[in-house]
């Protein structure tokens, strides 16, 4: 079995355990010690201006700065994950561990402006682009879009609203 391990600071030491649970059994692997490596991306600095108190609970903080890779990092401004890809925007995290993006080519055709969905690895689960949706908006009659805007979310019935931009002339 493979397992993720995340929320981690780059170059720091951890131990890990695998445990197995069930109603009536639990059993505990060894115990294995790694260090995250270190993180080569230019990824901006955070200053925290006031630190949490003690108590505070283990939240995380995402962010999304024009011209930087989207990061989350602990309420203390240490990086604990990062998505490399080049995106122009990140939208929003969704339920399960996913995320929007957006990345558009200025000036470009719609085939160049692209909506993805990834996961915390990294992985692209779901990619499209405006040229694909304007084929199925011209199919059922509608008028086409220019690009994605910056609001993307996911429906409970596991469809997709994406705010769009048109002209009209």
């Amino acid at each position: 079995m493979n397992f993720y391990l995340a929320g981690m600071r780059a170059e720091t030491e951890y131990s890990v355990r695998h445990m197995v649970e069930s109603d009536s059994l639990s059993i505990e692997g060894p115990e294995l010690t790694l260090t995250t490596p270190s993180v080569s991306l230019d990824i901006a600095n955070y200053t925290v201006l006031t630190p949490p108190p003690p108590e505070a609970p283990n939240e995380v903080l995402l962010h999304s700065s024009p011209f930087q890779f989207p990061v989350a990092t602990d309420l203390n401004g240490n990086l604990i994950w990062f998505y490399a890809p080049k995106l122009s925007t990140f939208t929003r995290p969704e339920r399960g561990g996913f995320f929007f993006g957006l990345n558009e080519t200025p000036n470009s055709d719609p085939w160049h402006q692209v909506l993805r969905k990834f996961d915390l690895t990294g992985a692209t689960v779901m990619e499209t682009n405006a040229g694909r949706i304007n084929e199925q908006l011209l199919a059922l009659g509608k008028r086409k879009i220019n690009s994605f805007h910056h609001e993307v979310r996911g429906t409970p019935d596991g469809r997709i609203l994406a705010l769009a931009g048109t002209s009209r002339s």
